[in-house]
Protein backbone atom coordinates (compact mmCIF):
# COMPACT_ATOMS: atom_id res chain seq x y z
CA UNK A 1 0.00 0.00 0.00
CA UNK A 2 2.87 1.94 0.67
CA UNK A 3 4.65 2.05 -2.93
CA UNK A 4 1.34 2.61 -4.09
CA UNK A 5 0.96 5.66 -2.81
CA UNK A 6 4.49 7.02 -3.26
CA UNK A 7 3.66 5.90 -7.23
CA UNK A 8 0.58 7.90 -7.08
CA UNK A 9 2.31 10.67 -5.19
CA UNK A 10 5.19 10.68 -7.78
CA UNK A 11 2.68 11.09 -10.52
CA UNK A 12 1.07 13.99 -9.08
CA UNK A 13 -2.01 11.91 -9.22
CA UNK A 14 -2.49 10.95 -5.24
CA UNK A 15 -5.84 13.23 -5.92
CA UNK A 16 -6.93 12.98 -8.98
CA UNK A 17 -10.52 13.50 -9.15
CA UNK A 18 -11.06 14.35 -5.43
CA UNK A 19 -12.97 17.42 -6.95
CA UNK A 20 -15.29 15.73 -8.93
CA UNK A 21 -15.85 13.13 -5.76
CA UNK A 22 -16.44 15.81 -3.92
CA UNK A 23 -19.28 17.42 -5.51
CA UNK A 24 -20.91 14.95 -6.87
CA UNK A 25 -21.06 13.62 -2.63
CA UNK A 26 -22.32 16.86 -2.32
CA UNK A 27 -24.68 17.60 -4.57
CA UNK A 28 -26.32 13.58 -4.26
CA UNK A 29 -26.14 13.79 -0.67
CA UNK A 30 -28.62 16.82 -1.16
CA UNK A 31 -31.08 15.14 -3.47
CA UNK A 32 -30.94 12.65 -0.60
CA UNK A 33 -32.00 14.32 2.45
CA UNK A 34 -34.23 16.56 0.24
CA UNK A 35 -35.88 12.96 -0.68
CA UNK A 36 -36.12 11.82 2.17
CA UNK A 37 -37.75 14.85 4.24
CA UNK A 38 -40.71 15.11 0.93
CA UNK A 39 -40.99 11.64 1.03
CA UNK A 40 -41.56 11.33 5.44
CA UNK A 41 -43.56 14.71 5.05
CA UNK A 42 -45.77 12.96 2.51
CA UNK A 43 -45.85 9.20 4.74
CA UNK A 44 -46.87 11.21 7.86
CA UNK A 45 -49.91 12.20 6.53
CA UNK A 46 -51.43 8.70 5.85
CA UNK A 47 -52.43 6.80 8.99
CA UNK A 48 -50.62 3.74 10.18
CA UNK A 49 -52.47 0.64 8.87
CA UNK A 50 -53.77 2.73 6.05
CA UNK A 51 -53.89 1.37 2.35
CA UNK A 52 -51.67 3.62 0.34
CA UNK A 53 -51.93 3.87 -3.47
CA UNK A 54 -50.22 0.59 -4.35
CA UNK A 55 -53.15 -1.21 -1.94
CA UNK A 56 -50.56 -1.84 0.40
CA UNK A 57 -50.67 -1.59 4.23
CA UNK A 58 -48.75 1.64 5.61
CA UNK A 59 -46.49 0.47 8.08
CA UNK A 60 -47.31 0.93 11.16
CA UNK A 61 -43.73 1.48 13.39
CA UNK A 62 -41.82 4.29 13.08
CA UNK A 63 -39.07 2.15 12.06
CA UNK A 64 -41.30 0.83 9.07
CA UNK A 65 -41.85 4.11 8.01
CA UNK A 66 -38.47 5.07 7.96
CA UNK A 67 -37.01 2.38 6.36
CA UNK A 68 -39.62 2.85 3.47
CA UNK A 69 -38.74 6.93 3.09
CA UNK A 70 -35.32 6.04 3.13
CA UNK A 71 -35.96 3.44 0.32
CA UNK A 72 -37.69 5.41 -1.96
CA UNK A 73 -35.49 8.84 -1.23
CA UNK A 74 -32.24 6.47 -1.98
CA UNK A 75 -33.92 5.04 -4.82
CA UNK A 76 -34.74 8.92 -6.36
CA UNK A 77 -31.57 9.80 -5.54
CA UNK A 78 -29.89 7.02 -7.81
CA UNK A 79 -32.08 8.61 -10.75
CA UNK A 80 -31.32 11.69 -10.46
CA UNK A 81 -27.49 11.42 -9.88
CA UNK A 82 -26.46 8.62 -11.50
CA UNK A 83 -24.91 10.39 -14.63
CA UNK A 84 -22.81 12.30 -11.82
CA UNK A 85 -21.14 9.60 -10.54
CA UNK A 86 -20.54 7.72 -13.71
CA UNK A 87 -18.85 10.67 -15.10
CA UNK A 88 -17.37 11.01 -11.47
CA UNK A 89 -15.42 8.15 -12.13
CA UNK A 90 -14.40 8.26 -15.53
CA UNK A 91 -12.65 11.96 -14.38
CA UNK A 92 -10.61 9.96 -11.67
CA UNK A 93 -9.79 7.11 -14.16
CA UNK A 94 -8.36 9.38 -16.48
CA UNK A 95 -4.78 9.73 -17.62
CA UNK A 96 -2.17 12.13 -17.71
CA UNK A 97 -0.51 13.66 -14.01
CA UNK A 98 -2.99 15.97 -12.50
CA UNK A 99 -1.08 18.76 -13.03
CA UNK A 100 -2.78 18.62 -17.17
CA UNK A 101 -5.70 19.95 -17.38
CA UNK A 102 -8.59 18.17 -15.89
CA UNK A 103 -12.01 17.38 -17.19
CA UNK A 104 -15.06 18.36 -15.03
CA UNK A 105 -17.71 16.47 -14.02
CA UNK A 106 -20.16 18.52 -16.24
CA UNK A 107 -17.60 18.23 -19.46
CA UNK A 108 -17.51 14.32 -19.11
CA UNK A 109 -21.82 14.47 -18.92
CA UNK A 110 -21.37 16.23 -21.97
CA UNK A 111 -19.56 13.89 -23.97
CA UNK A 112 -20.69 11.01 -22.84
CA UNK A 113 -24.30 12.50 -23.48
CA UNK A 114 -22.32 13.40 -27.22
CA UNK A 115 -20.19 10.53 -27.88
CA UNK A 116 -21.99 7.43 -26.16
CA UNK A 117 -25.85 8.23 -25.81
CA UNK A 118 -27.36 10.16 -22.66
CA UNK A 119 -28.64 6.40 -21.94
CA UNK A 120 -24.93 5.36 -20.91
CA UNK A 121 -24.98 7.75 -18.05
CA UNK A 122 -27.38 5.63 -16.15
CA UNK A 123 -24.88 3.03 -16.83
CA UNK A 124 -25.07 0.87 -13.48
CA UNK A 125 -28.18 1.89 -12.43
CA UNK A 126 -29.77 -1.62 -12.03
CA UNK A 127 -27.08 -2.86 -9.71
CA UNK A 128 -26.99 0.57 -7.88
CA UNK A 129 -30.97 0.43 -7.01
CA UNK A 130 -30.33 -2.85 -5.61
CA UNK A 131 -27.61 -1.15 -3.07
CA UNK A 132 -30.60 0.84 -1.87
CA UNK A 133 -31.35 -2.38 -0.31
CA UNK A 134 -27.51 -2.11 1.68
CA UNK A 135 -29.12 -0.19 4.83
CA UNK A 136 -32.27 -2.33 5.48
CA UNK A 137 -30.82 -5.29 5.44
CA UNK A 138 -28.46 -3.41 8.10
CA UNK A 139 -31.05 -2.30 10.06
CA UNK A 140 -32.91 -5.17 10.18
CA UNK A 141 -30.17 -7.54 11.19
CA UNK A 142 -29.82 -5.06 13.46
CA UNK A 143 -32.96 -5.57 15.20
CA UNK A 144 -32.58 -9.06 14.86
CA UNK A 145 -29.65 -9.06 16.91
CA UNK A 146 -31.03 -6.83 19.61
CA UNK A 147 -33.85 -8.71 19.65
CA UNK A 148 -32.48 -12.22 20.53
CA UNK A 149 -30.06 -10.30 23.57
CA UNK A 150 -33.19 -8.23 24.70
CA UNK A 151 -35.41 -11.99 24.20
CA UNK A 152 -32.61 -13.72 26.29
CA UNK A 153 -32.79 -11.41 29.26
CA UNK A 154 -36.01 -11.68 29.61
CA UNK A 155 -36.01 -14.80 29.93
CA UNK A 156 -33.41 -15.11 32.33
CA UNK A 157 -35.74 -12.61 34.35
CA UNK A 158 -38.48 -14.29 33.92
CA UNK A 159 -40.71 -11.89 31.40
CA UNK A 160 -40.64 -10.32 28.11
CA UNK A 161 -37.82 -8.08 27.44
CA UNK A 162 -38.89 -4.44 28.93
CA UNK A 163 -38.49 -1.23 27.14
CA UNK A 164 -36.13 0.05 29.89
CA UNK A 165 -33.89 -3.16 29.14
CA UNK A 166 -31.33 -1.42 26.52
CA UNK A 167 -28.11 -2.25 24.62
CA UNK A 168 -25.11 -1.31 26.41
CA UNK A 169 -22.73 1.32 23.89
CA UNK A 170 -20.59 -1.82 23.44
CA UNK A 171 -23.50 -3.95 22.53
CA UNK A 172 -24.46 -1.52 20.10
CA UNK A 173 -21.47 -1.07 18.69
CA UNK A 174 -20.68 -4.87 18.30
CA UNK A 175 -24.02 -5.60 16.50
CA UNK A 176 -24.03 -2.45 14.39
CA UNK A 177 -20.53 -3.63 13.14
CA UNK A 178 -21.79 -7.22 12.69
CA UNK A 179 -24.81 -6.20 10.69
CA UNK A 180 -22.77 -3.76 8.76
CA UNK A 181 -20.45 -6.74 8.13
CA UNK A 182 -23.47 -8.84 7.07
CA UNK A 183 -24.99 -6.53 4.98
CA UNK A 184 -21.61 -5.84 3.36
CA UNK A 185 -21.80 -9.50 2.45
CA UNK A 186 -24.50 -9.94 0.68
CA UNK A 187 -24.38 -6.55 -1.33
CA UNK A 188 -20.82 -7.22 -1.75
CA UNK A 189 -21.19 -8.59 -5.65
CA UNK A 190 -23.39 -5.86 -6.78
CA UNK A 191 -20.77 -3.03 -5.57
Amino acid sequence: MYDCLVRLRKENSLYRGASPSVTTMMISNGVFFYALQVVKHRLDRIRPGERTFAGRLMPRTGTGRTLLASSVAGAVNVLLTNPLWVSSLRVMESGGPSSSRQPTVWSVMRDVARDEGPGQLWSGTASSLMLVSHPIIQHVIYGWFKGLLLEGRGRRTGGPPRPSTALSPLEAFLFGALAKAVATVVTYPLQ
